[in-house]
């Protein structure tokens, strides 16, 4: 399964890349939307589902992952970064994602790589590159978790910015 991003401009294609989309059991929902902005360097915050089922798992097995990703442990009613050495990791994953919030520092290593592109649909679905470039090589590119990963993302963000006076 295929999927690419046609980008058109006086109904004609300006250009065309490939994407990643949602695979089977994290979909990517069909939908007609609106890009509301372009980020550079974003932080990534994970989705509580990611967390349970990709983050809490690779900690529990890893300890060190926290700092390989260049991730931190923020409190969800204060906001403040906690000691993830502090954290029980075999309590009930669902208490951890209700205590903490899972964070990213920006860079290229980021989750969405170096540039993000937020939506305007009540799904949280956006745009962005990635820190896996290696699966824009593959005839089958469902493997995102919902999200829309790019192939030539700064190709988008200069395109997009241009229009609106600003230059790459």
């Amino acid at each position: 399964a295929t999927s690419h991003l046609q980008v058109y401009e006086n109904s004609q294609v300006a250009f065309e890349f490939n994407t990643v989309n949602g695979g089977p059991l994290r979909r990517t929902p069909s939908m007609r939307d609106l890009v509301r902005g372009v980020m550079f360097n974003p932080t990534w915050t994970s989705p509580d589902s990611i967390a349970l089922k990709d983050k809490i798992p690779l900690i529990q097995r890893d300890p060190n992952a926290f700092k390989r990703l260049r991730m931190h442990l923020l409190d969800r009613v204060t906001g403040q970064v906690v000691d993830e050495t502090t954290v029980d990791w075999t309590q009930n994953p669902f208490e951890i994602t209700r205590k903490y919030l899972f964070r990213m520092d920006p860079g290229p290593d980021n989750a969405l790589g170096i540039v993000k592109f937020p939506l305007s649909n009540p799904d949280n679905i956006y745009m962005h590159d990635t820190n896996e470039r290696d699966l824009f090589q593959y005839a089958y590119r469902l493997k995102s978790s919902g999200c829309i990963r790019l192939e030539k993302p700064l190709d988008l963000a200069f395109y997009l910015i241009s229009k609106d006076v600003w230059t790459a």
